[in-house]
């Protein structure tokens, strides 16, 4: 659920800014009011929605959900414009495939990072206590105090 809403919210938003980027670079264009962006946004919530079933499929695969879901939200962004515009595979043409590819990555992370969940036990992770454990195995075989015999 929590990914379907990451790409849900995030995915439009940063889509719809990277094509204003993109469309900058490649042009020189400026928005000339907001309407544009916001159509944008209400279009890419359909695609969004695709990238997130299709990162969710990933997730339970061997291959890596970042990976390829990045892969597959460029290659789908640089078909479908390429379809839409019928031209070939020009430098600009494979430039707008970012516009799928950087919201997929950054939506993909999102979704895919593990939150801290309170457990109740001290946050040391596991081979912090196997070394604890050892030095007071040490302590109590020798009788040994390391910070005496160090010198501190």
């Amino acid at each position: 659920m929590k990914r379907f809403l990451i790409f849900l919210f995030l995915f439009p938003a940063i889509a719809t800014a990277s094509f204003y980027v993109m469309i900058y670079i490649l042009s020189s264009a400026e928005i000339d009011s907001l309407s544009g962006p916001a159509l944008g946004y209400l279009i890419f919530i359909g695609p969004g929605l695709v990238v997130a079933l299709v990162d969710w499929l990933l997730a339970r695969t061997p291959i890596p959900a970042v990976t390829g879901t990045t892969l597959f939200a460029y290659a789908a962004t640089v078909l479908l414009a390429q379809m839409d515009w019928g031209r070939g595979l020009d430098k600009a043409m494979l430039a707008l495939g970012l516009v799928g590819a950087i919201p997929a990555a950054v939506c993909s992370l999102l979704s895919g990072a593990r939150m801290f969940e309170p457990t109740g036990e001290s946050h040391v992770s596991f081979e912090a206590k196997e070394m604890v454990d050892a030095i007071r195995e040490f302590r109590r075989q020798t009788g040994c105090d390391l910070k005496r015999a160090v010198g501190r």
